[in-house]
């Protein structure tokens, strides 16, 4: 059968809850009988001192968390200062060491395009077919089509429209070319 100790000797004879084993009070006394109240209340202020040591150094670790916290902050902070401005300036058109400014007019002359007329495009969604198969043929071209009014742009397009037609069918109906 295990032998069981009493709590005070529990603590004096260094259990997971001391960090470090307690001094017996006979050392303290150099060798001279101590009575067990003695001895308790030695054990008893060892075990104080002991706790109050592990709150000092706690609350050392929470002194010094925030600022180390600060310091982090501090340092991303001013990363993001810093790529945010070398983007701005990276952004920014290289000019030129030998431009030179001329009255506004250009000698050059630009290539106009022929925009075609903006067309809108007709949201209503067409019959269901009927049947067990729907046949769907797209014909895809290489167009120029007006985007918006003025402005012009290359595009693929699927029986003449960017974006294609509407395919509706039910589920369960073959689709085919």
């Amino acid at each position: 059968m295990a032998e069981q100790l009493p709590l005070k000797s529990f603590f004096e004879e260094g259990s997971i809850f001391m960090s470090k084993q307690l001094p017996h009070p006979q050392d303290e006394t150099q060798g001279v009988p101590v009575s067990p109240v003695e001895q308790e209340s030695a054990s008893q202020a060892a075990i104080e001192r002991d706790v109050e040591e592990r709150l000092r150094r706690i609350k050392r670790r929470r002194i010094r968390k925030p600022a180390r916290n600060l310091i982090v902050t501090a340092l991303s902070i001013v990363v993001m200062v810093v790529l945010l401005v070398g983007g701005i300036i990276l952004s920014q058109p290289p000019v030129s060491a030998t431009s030179t400014t001329t009255s506004g007019t250009s000698n050059q002359s630009v290539a106009t395009v022929a925009v075609p007329p903006h067309q809108t495009y007709n949201a209503q969604a067409p019959a269901t077919p009927q049947g067990s198969t729907v046949n769907v043929t797209l014909t895809v071209k290489e167009l120029l089509v007006s985007i918006a009014p003025g402005v012009a742009y290359h595009a693929w397009t699927f029986n003449g429209t960017v974006p294609g037609p509407v395919l509706r069918v039910r589920q369960g109906q073959l689709v085919v070319e």
